[in-house]
Formats: C-alpha cells, sequence, structure tokens
C-alpha cells in the first residue's frame, strides 16, 4: 500500500478526492486528511507517507507557501485544485501531475500510476539498502542528498526529528560526538531501530537505551553517556521506565 495524505480546507472534496481513489486506486492508504497548511507542518513530523495530495488554495496559505515551509520533504505531490493557471509554478517544484477539480477516475488513476513509478524506483532500493545492512552488520545505511553513509547501531547516541529528516548523533572512531542529517523522518527510523534497542523517549527523540545512564524522576529527563539530557514526553514516561527496567 502507498501511504498518503490530503491537505485540502473543503470537506466536500476531501471527501470526493477519497471517493474516487477508493474506486479507481485500491492501492492508496489515506493516513491523514488535514485542512489547513498551519495544521499541515505541526502534524507533518508524525506522519510517515509517500505521496500527497494537495490543493493550492487553503485557507490559510497557498500550497506552494506550505512547501517552502518545509524544503526537505521526501514525499511525491498531485496538485489537485479548482485553478489551472499554477500549471507551471507546481512543476517547478517536482510535482508528479496536476489535477482540475473535480477529480475524473481515469485522470487519478494515471497520476497515481506516475507517482508509484517514482516511489518504487527511488524507495524501494532505498529501503532494501538500510534493510540490508541492519540486519547483516548492525551498520545503518543513512542516505544523505548525495550519498550513503553506514553508521554502527552500537555508536548511535540519539536520533533527533528535524521536521521530515532526521538528525542522528553518534560516536566516530575517534570517539567524538558528530551529528548526520538522514533524509527520512524519525517514524521510518523508529520502526527500524525500535529491535536493536532503541527507544521514543519524546516526539522528537529516538534514543540508544545502552547510551542511557540516569533518568531523572521529576523533571522526567534522561541523561546520556556523554552528558546529553533530553527530555522524556510525560505521556511516555512510564513506558520508557517499564522498558529501562524490563
Amino acid at each position: 500500500m502507498i501511504k498518503a495524505v490530503i491537505i485540502d480546507d473543503e470537506p466536500l472534496h476531501r471527501n470526493h478526492l477519497k471517493n474516487v481513489l477508493d474506486e479507481y486506486c485500491p492501492e492508496i492508504s489515506i493516513i491523514a486528511e488535514l485542512s489547513s497548511g498551519k495544521t499541515a507542518i505541526s502534524k507533518f513530523p508524525e506522519l510517515q507517507f509517500e505521496l500527497l495530495f494537495l490543493d493550492i488554495e487553503l485557507g490559510d496559505m497557498n500550497g506552494f507557501e506550505l512547501l517552502s515551509k518545509i524544503p526537505n520533504h521526501d514525499f511525491h505531490i498531485i496538485f489537485i485544485t479548482a485553478f489551472n493557471e499554477y500549471a507551471v509554478r507546481a512543476f517547478k517544484v517536482n510535482a508528479v501531475d496536476y489535477l482540475l477539480k473535480p477529480v475524473e477516475g481515469k485522470e487519478l488513476r494515471l497520476a497515481v500510476s506516475k507517482a508509484m513509478a517514482r516511489i518504487f524506483s527511488h524507495d524501494d532500493h532505498q529501503n532494501l539498502t538500510l534493510d540490508y545492512h541492519l540486519s547483516k552488520s548492525n551498520n545503518i545505511c543513512i542516505s544523505e542528498n548525495q550519498s550513503y553513509t553506514f553508521i554502527p547501531c552500537d555508536d548511535i547516541l540519539y536520533c533527533r526529528a528535524n521536521g521530515n529528516y532526521t538528525e542522528f548523533i553518534f560516536y566516530t572512531k575517534n570517539g567524538k560526538v558528530a551529528t548526520l542529517l538522514a533524509t527520512k523522518n524519525i517514524l521510518f527510523f523508529e520502526q527500524r531501530l525500535s529491535l536493536l534497542n532503541f527507544i521514543r523517549i519524546h516526539q522528537s527523540y529516538l534514543v540508544n537505551r545502552e547510551k542511557i545512564r540516569k533518568v531523572l524522576k521529576h523533571t522526567h529527563e534522561v541523561f546520556l553517556d556523554n552528558d546529553t539530557r533530553l527530555e522524556i514526553a510525560r505521556d511516555r514516561y512510564k513506558t520508557v521506565l517499564d522498558t529501562l527496567m524490563g
């Protein structure tokens, strides 16, 4: 299944799009419907998806303004709008397609097929590479914009969410602490690293439990072995303690 998000400020159009997707594109799974640019900006770090159906006029901002506020994204975009004058601009941001409302099934099917071709040509290779190195050598393969970097999982202190990207904070061979920016969100890495002694202590932090040296009861914080201090989310505090003491 391809995970997708719809951003449109009009419920009628969101429902119409979902109905057409159900009929013509059963491989698409809508994981979130958002009604404004502001809501999208706040929710995106929590979501992992491959395809965005984006209206241009959102009420609080337009779709291009929204994209400018989240420049480091790794999803593909199909614009769906009532306005035809933005088409050239849409393709300048590498949109898969530009469809006019009301969306027709055959046009949507074609647009989704183009999106799937892009998704599978890039993401399948990248994900398989990462999973292979995790299983064979306990190394994580980090995709940057121009390269792949391999980091032993035992050397990772923690991961920090950075919008749709993730920062890896880790020890280098000479014992120094370095940071690397990966082009996937933190949920993507949580799903893989949770099997390797990593725990999510906060919306922003995924921590190597072997690096945790102390938990502060009153402030709900952890200290790592390099004296880094990180907040534990209140709703995760008991789970974190249970995991560390288990």
